[in-house]
């Protein structure tokens, strides 16, 4: 079995791949991202007497989709040999299209923006910060 996975002809990753592409369906995933969002809102519910605000919400959405498309990219391209691109229906390859890139890109600029210019100028790790007085 080693053989078959060193050599890249299938074997037990490939299958393992097709598998989990095969529950890696619209449904599922919507499913499973709806429950993520309503263990969210019940534990800030619980955790903080308050509701979490809607932006929150469309965080975790947001970040849901980009991880599962992030898994289904890794798996389609990783463990299926040759990538089993034909498993995935029509609307998982429009929403891994649409938005992989535009969470992918809407967290990377804000994020290379900020470390090209922060609010305040960093410390080099010689120098000692400075003293605040009490």
């Amino acid at each position: 079995m080693e053989l078959a996975i060193a050599s890249g002809d299938g074997g037990l990753l490939d299958s393992a791949g097709r598998q989990i592409l095969v529950f890696a369906e619209y449904r599922n995933l919507g499913v499973l991202i709806v429950l993520t969002l309503l263990v969210f809102v019940f534990w800030r519910r619980q955790r903080f007497s308050a509701w979490p605000s809607v932006e929150d919400c469309i965080s975790v959405c947001t970040t849901c989709l980009a991880i599962i498309g992030g898994l289904v990219v890794g798996v389609v391209f990783l463990l299926t040999k040759p990538p089993a691109i034909q498993l995935l229906s029509q609307h998982a390859l429009l929403t891994i299209g649409i938005l992989v890139p535009i969470v992918s890109f809407g967290y990377a600029f804000p994020r290379l923006r900020a470390l090209f210019s922060p609010p305040a100028r960093p410390i080099p790790p010689t120098e000692k910060p400075p003293e605040i007085e009490q």
